[in-house]
């Protein structure tokens, strides 16, 4: 018998006797978890929130209304593996404990957060987690969303003087109504993003991705697409630039 093959008895045998003796081992190899029956809630008090990330399939509602409490239901082992904190630059973190790797069915099975606080400006989601704001975002400051690895963000409307959206691998982000005086948006790696509204000043980005504007008239912008990345835009001063395969389409008799 060769080495190679008694180092592949060695191994099946050490792996059948961790099954066998350590079978709660297989969730920590990231083996996936079925969701509880039973369903939970949560809530907790936590203050001058500006920022929100979440992630692990977290799906955030979000309000600008003032409510004291941050609420939380889903199934009891998913809300029991929720870690939430709150850094010192006012950046609150959801995310499910290192190792849990849920297997949802649907939308009901994943944990809902709802948070209802004024003055939040910046928006993370990561890894198939979900933020929906169903109100008018206003702000005063600037707002920034970013998408990443399968993530959503859906929102009714936003008016700042500043917004810039960017997704990345697989993400997408969709803005019913936009009022800005500069709108940034960057699109990467097979996500895209919609928009509709009016900015006066625009930028768009798309990499191996797709820019869906056409119904968001600005006054000027430039939009660059490039490694097969698409653009529909409605630029009236359009400074546009197509690289390695990329391709814009911009219409100019949308004003409003």
């Amino acid at each position: 018998m060769n080495t190679r093959s008694t180092t592949l008895i060695i191994i099946a045998i050490i792996v059948g006797i961790t099954v066998i003796y350590y079978p709660n081992l297989k969730y920590k190899l990231g083996a996936n978890i079925e969701p509880a029956s039973t369903f939970i809630e949560k809530k907790y008090k936590i203050n001058n929130i500006s920022k929100i990330y979440s992630s692990d399939g977290i799906i955030v509602h979000y309000s600008q209304q003032d409510k004291d409490d941050i609420l939380v239901k889903g199934p009891e082992n998913v809300v029991s593996a929720l870690k939430i904190n709150k850094r010192a630059d006012g950046l609150l973190k959801l995310e499910i404990s290192i190792g849990d790797k849920f297997n949802y069915l649907s939308e009901k099975e994943q944990l809902h957060v709802w948070i209802s606080k004024p003055n939040i400006h910046y928006f993370q989601a990561m890894s198939k987690s979900c933020i929906y704001i169903t109100d008018t975002l206003r702000s005063s400051e600037n707002i920034n969303i970013a998408t990443y690895s399968g993530a959503l963000v859906k929102l009714s409307a936003i008016k700042a003087p500043i917004i810039e959206l960017e997704s990345y691998t697989g993400s997408n982000i969709t803005v019913h109504s936009v009022k800005a005086e500069t709108l940034k948006v960057k699109a990467f790696t097979k996500s895209t993003i919609k928009v509709f509204g009016v900015a006066s000043s625009i930028n768009y980005t798309a990499s191996s991705a797709s820019i869906d504007a056409n119904n968001l008239y600005a006054h000027k912008g430039t939009a660059l697409a490039m490694n097969e990345g698409s653009i529909t835009s409605a630029i009236n001063d359009a400074d546009i630039k197509e690289l390695t395969g990329g391709h814009i389409s911009n219409s100019t008799n949308k004003k409003k």
